[in-house]
């Protein structure tokens, strides 16, 4: 078991070091390959042209006026043709001839091609933009926490706004198109579950509002940094407010009555993605993916009911030592339900985890010897999103140290 455990955890760090280097050319620990490198170089410019706001996140705001298009089928050829040209052109380099960091990366970066270039000729992607929205991390949530000024998108001079509302503006047609792409799910049976799109509903409420100053997407004017001129302030409320009116309100309209009176109607009562046509093959490339092994689903969940065994004998271990009357089942809904497990205010749970992060940040010299340089904040998440959002999620810093990471 030990080695299996010890397994898992290269697992994961391979799976971790992957996004690493698609993120950027992992600098050399000695030799250099300086064609390697600039494949690097060259594939990052390329893949943020065609996915702006991943640019922005990784630090690289050219492209912060784009808002990019992940749904339509000319997105998906063009994405299928930017990976099979950067493997073909890695596959070019002699792999042979690399040392040290070089060839560890040469192999990342070829795994993540191979797996992209699977996820997109396969039809994997096809399906993905066939149901575009979910209560987590979809486009409409996302770019609502954009919009509030308090994430990766910059308000810190006049540019920035005004490259916001020309982004913001990209939000319109992906709503229709994510509705169109929807009605064709709908014709082949690719659909959400009807559980996610109950979910889905109040998100999207969220932003239906009578003023617009009540709107997410209006706090960056209640925010002007002193460095903003008046004269500027005045024009850009008048076209924020337009747009919030006109435009921003109106799509989530569209997209709430599409999702609610046509599409939950359709919505199925399963729930993994196996359950949809091809939905069994795309698993298994994500557990594929995900792993970097050739495990099956089926002995990916043979490992997982193992440790569950395990973990499940070291609660019971616990509930006899602090000496609790009752079967495992009782045990655990006392864990759920007792009030002695809460906290009776909001700020009292999240300076809990700060206290956590503090207790963590003290210890981690014992254990590590990288530690990273970026600092991370504990945020509540937002009320318009904290309906339906995961418990707990992580957003990455931007990697010039520019805006921290966010533990929400």
């Amino acid at each position: 078991m030990l080695k299996q455990k010890l397994k898992s955890i290269l697992i994961l760090l391979l799976t971790i070091f992957t996004g690493a280097c698609e993120r950027a050319a992992i600098d050399p620990a000695g030799e250099n390959n300086g064609e390697l490198h600039a494949l690097f170089d060259e594939y990052r410019e390329a893949n943020f042209e065609l996915n702006p706001i991943r640019a922005m996140f990784e630090g690289d705001y050219r492209f912060n006026d784009r808002f990019g298009d992940d749904l339509s089928e000319q997105y998906l050829r063009d994405s299928l043709a930017l990976e099979q040209e950067f493997l073909d052109k890695l596959r070019a380099i002699d792999h042979r001839q690399l040392n040290g960091q070089d060839r560890l990366s040469y192999d990342i970066f070829e795994y993540g091609r191979l797996m992209s270039v699977e996820y997109y000729r396969d039809g994997y992607a096809r399906l993905d933009t066939l149901m575009p929205v979910t209560q987590f991390f979809s486009t409409p949530s996302f770019v609502a926490l954009l919009g509030t000024g308090t994430s990766a998108q910059p308000f810190n001079t006049v540019e920035d706004y005004d490259n916001w509302l020309r982004r913001l503006g990209g939000f319109i047609p992906w709503v229709d198109q994510a509705i169109a792409n929807m009605r064709t799910g709908m014709s082949e049976g690719v659909v959400l579950p009807a559980l996610i799109v109950e979910r889905v509903l109040p998100l999207l409420q969220a932003h239906m509002v009578d003023d617009v100053t009540d709107s997410v997407f209006y706090q960056p004017l209640k925010n002007f940094p002193d460095n903003i001129p008046e004269q500027d302030r005045e024009r850009l409320v008048a076209a924020y407010e337009s747009m919030i009116a006109n435009k921003v309100i109106p799509a989530y309209q569209r997209l709430r009555g599409f999702m609610a009176e046509q599409y939950l109607p359709h919505a199925r009562a399963s729930h993994g993605i196996g359950a949809l046509p091809g939905g069994k093959e795309w698993y298994a490339h994500q557990v594929k993916y995900h792993t970097t092994t050739d495990l099956t689903p089926e002995q990916i969940h043979e490992i997982g009911k193992t440790y569950a065994e395990e973990l499940y004998k070291e609660i019971e271990t616990v509930k006899n030592t602090v000496g609790f009357e009752g079967d495992m089942k009782a045990f655990f809904q006392f864990l759920r339900e007792d009030p002695q497990f809460y906290h009776d205010e909001p700020e009292k749970l999240v300076q809990s985890y700060r206290d956590v992060r503090t207790d963590i940040e003290q210890r981690l010299p014992r254990l590590f010897d990288l530690i990273p340089a970026s600092e991370y904040v504990i945020k509540p998440v937002e009320e318009f999103r904290a309906a339906s959002s995961a418990a707990a999620h992580y957003m990455a810093p931007a990697p010039d140290g520019s805006r921290p990471a966010v533990f929400y």
